[in-house]
């Protein structure tokens, strides 16, 4: 049943956004602020279900997505902004409000945009959903359903090809202190489960298998696994993908290094964190022609031996300064005691009348590594 033009709590809902297993999000008017917002609203109550212990198992769910958005508080998660329970004539809705992005999804970016993506568009969106990601990991909480359509996106006009993601859809998320659902089929999106997902093992390496596998598929365009879910289900325990570079000219052999080390059957042997991969990726980006030292996010890395060439500088303006403080001090000295000045030997010189000017230091002059 559609909620459109209702009224639940403050909140008015104008139209249908989204249906999915747990609920339906809708274009809500906050009737107090007049702000518009995202209103995601779980299925009618127990009484309308046909099915007693689904209802149970997504109302649960439903409420753990709102227990794990309030705990968190990062630049690349969506916020929450309202959960509660109200009854309207005679059912009971427990919903989440949050805010309301108009640019759509990941996926619907993509769709406008279609992959492959350049290395450089690439890295900027693994970056951000490792942050949040690692954020969330921090928190003791497993996202489970890494994928584009779970993160909404906010578009730069001065960088139109790196929308700024936001985290979302924690319905399925595991957190250490929740106990177990009632369901025993492993919940999540086939084409990126990692094997221990399907296992019902998941551990924050299953987000980096998921991420990886998103990263695979910005790079040539498509997931690593084709075919019905039966045969995907198998790739993801006993398939090794073909590396990007194979479909994707540009992506340079440490990229499908990383890539194939995210991708890992077993957990232990992907990195040690999803921010470690995210790092190793940008890492492996290739330089800028004609500017040594960049990379293709514009980012300089320090070249060999710089270090100790701005050492090596420091040190040297220090000495010039502290000579010339020497000078000064002589001359001042001079100055006040005039007999001291006839009585010098040749190795003193006689200083100006005019105050001596102590230059500005020097700017340290980087030195270029050789191509």
């Amino acid at each position: 049943m559609s909620l459109e033009g209702w009224q639940i709590g403050p909140y008015y809902l104008e139209r249908l956004l989204k249906r999915g297993g747990m609920g339906e999000v809708y274009l809500a008017l906050n009737i107090e602020s007049g702000e518009q917002v995202a209103f995601k609203v779980s299925n009618e109550s127990a009484s309308t279900q046909p099915d007693q212990e689904r209802f149970e198992e997504e109302d649960f769910l439903f409420r753990r997505e709102a227990m794990a958005i309030s705990s968190l508080n990062h630049e690349h998660v969506l916020r929450l902004l309202d959960f509660d329970e109200r009854t309207v004539d005679g059912k009971t809705f427990t919903y989440i409000v949050m805010p309301y992005c108009q640019n759509g999804s990941f996926a619907d970016w993509l769709r406008r945009h279609p992959a492959p993506l350049s290395l450089h568009a690439v890295a900027h969106i693994i970056g951000q959903a490792a942050e949040a990601l690692q954020y969330a990991h921090d928190h003791q909480i497993i996202h489970r359903d890494v994928k584009p359509s779970n993160f909404l996106i906010v578009e730069n006009p001065e960088r139109p090809n790196r929308p700024d993601l936001l985290l979302s859809d924690f319905g399925i998320a595991k957190m250490s202190s929740s106990v177990a659902t009632t369901s025993t089929f492993p919940r999540g999106s086939t084409a990126y489960m990692a094997p221990e997902h399907w296992e019902g093992h998941p551990s924050p390496a299953t987000d980096q298998y998921a991420l990886a596998m998103m990263a695979y598929e910005l790079l040539v365009g498509l997931l690593p696994f084709q075919g019905p879910p039966g045969q995907i289900m198998h790739q993801h325990f006993f398939s090794q993908a073909r590396p990007p570079s194979t479909l994707n000219p540009q992506v340079p052999a440490a990229i499908d290094a990383i890539i194939q080390r995210g991708m890992e059957k077993n957990p232990g042997d992907r990195y040690p964190s999803i921010s470690a991969f995210a790092r190793a990726f940008r890492q492996a980006l290739p330089r800028v022609p004609g500017k040594p030292g960049a990379t293709a996010t514009g980012q300089r890395r320090p070249a060999l031996g710089q270090r100790a060439d701005i050492t090596a500088q420091r040190k040297e303006q220090r000495r010039e300064l502290l000579e010339r403080k020497k000078t000064l001090a002589r001359r001042t000295q001079l100055e006040r005691h005039p007999t001291r000045r006839e009585a010098s030997t040749d190795s003193f010189v006689d200083l100006p009348e005019e105050p001596v000017a102590i230059p500005e230091p020097r700017p340290l002059a980087l030195q270029k590594s050789p191509p």
